[in-house]
């Protein structure tokens, strides 16, 4: 069930930050590889973090979108602001780059549930976390059995916004 599905996200989430705060070591080598770098095998090396965000926020209150696309910022992260789940197809269908979006649930319109499940038919390497004042347990069992890689209640903590970039490192490496 749900309690489980949570119980198992934090864990997950526990793990993936104790291994941020390592740099992870190529065996039998004392240097860091840095972004950009040619590492032993003669590939580029990729350093993973804030810096490979490239966030679309999708939020219809005004208010709400600047807080949240400051916090955003705030953490390191590339972000676009739209403001319905229309604009925000558009703007993914024309830019590849976009790897997180970042969605209200509740928006006039087009829901940010219906918005989730149209990014998964047209990019399913997308991360997608759900923002919602709501604490619905059916909302967010629905949200998930979707495809959103995470829910997370407003007002958004910046602690909550700083690990963000794990979710679509995950989603790169599975």
């Amino acid at each position: 069930g749900y309690a489980a599905h949570l119980a198992i996200l934090v864990q997950e989430l526990a793990m993936v930050e104790r291994e941020a705060h390592h740099r992870v070591r190529r065996p039998g080598s004392s240097r860091r590889l840095r972004r950009g770098s040619i590492s032993p095998e003669g590939g580029m090396a990729f350093t993973s973090g804030p810096g490979m965000i490239n966030l679309l926020l999708v939020e219809d209150d005004p208010y709400q979108a600047d807080a949240i696309k400051m916090l955003c910022e705030e953490c390191g992260y590339r972000s676009t602001l739209t403001s319905s789940a229309p604009e925000a197809l558009e703007y993914l269908s024309r830019n590849p780059e976009i790897n997180l979006v970042l969605s209200d649930v509740m928006m006039e319109g087009t829901t940010g549930f219906e918005l989730l499940c149209e990014i998964r038919e047209l990019r399913s390497s997308v991360s997608v976390i759900m923002i919602s004042a709501y604490e619905s347990i059916d909302l967010v069992e629905q949200c998930i059995a979707a495809g959103a890689d995470a829910y997370l209640l407003k007002p958004l903590r910046i602690h909550e916004l700083r690990n963000m970039w794990q979710y679509v490192w995950r989603r790169r490496h599975e």
